[in-house]
């Protein structure tokens, strides 16, 4: 399950099922009143004693856990923009079960709903943070970048391949482009300076 906090982002909770000694779990549940259909005196105690149990080994092996989720670049995500995407989705739900033209129209508007609102949160977070930084160009541009998603740190290269490959794959493909834009004007040189190409893309590597 999950609540919003509009400054943190999403509060969920759930429970570590991986950390469980299922051979201690097993034992504890071999030992429990699950394994003794003496007290199982009809039916409604058996659904009860076996709801008990498993809930009681639950909270033991694997207690409830409250954790915060902060989107990434969602965080002008709020309560509003949560509660807009929860209509629609119920929205969304419901048009599939019914197939009707009404529910077909309620959806449509519950999705434009949850556009507008989503956006308007979006602009209005980056609004307030250009407006607190017009005096750090550095955090301006920071910004700028986040709108533009670019990440002038990211290495774009194949992480698969060594240098020299990608050095010898890019001299090929610009001597290929070379090639053919000679060959459409009708005068292809009979030798290309390949090594020059070859020394360009290393540099830029």
């Amino acid at each position: 399950s999950s609540g919003i906090n509009a400054e943190y982002g999403v509060t969920k909770t759930g429970r570590n099922i991986k950390s469980i000694d299922m051979e201690e779990f097993k034992s504890e549940l071999r030992e429990s009143d699950i394994n003794k259909p003496e007290k199982f005196v009809d039916c409604n105690t058996a659904v009860e004693i076996y709801n008990y149990v498993l809930h009681q080994l639950l909270e033991k092996h694997a207690p409830l856990l409250k954790f915060n989720v902060t989107p990434g670049q969602s965080k002008w995500m709020n309560t509003a923009c949560q509660n807009a995407r929860t209509k629609r989705r119920k929205a969304e739900r419901a048009h599939k079960r019914l197939q009707t033209a009404d529910s077909k129209e309620t959806f449509k508007k519950a999705y434009r709903h949850a556009d507008a609102v989503i956006n308007t949160a979006r602009q209005d977070y980056y609004k307030s943070r250009l407006e607190a930084s017009k005096d750090n160009k550095k955090e301006t541009f920071k910004i700028v970048d986040q709108l533009m998603d670019r990440n002038v740190s990211k290495d774009l290269r194949p992480t698969n391949k060594s240098d020299q490959v990608i050095c010898e794959e890019m001299k090929e493909y610009f001597k290929k482009k070379v090639e053919k834009i000679y060959s459409d004007l009708g005068d292809l040189p009979d030798a290309m300076d390949t090594d020059m190409l070859t020394d360009y893309t290393a540099q830029i590597l």
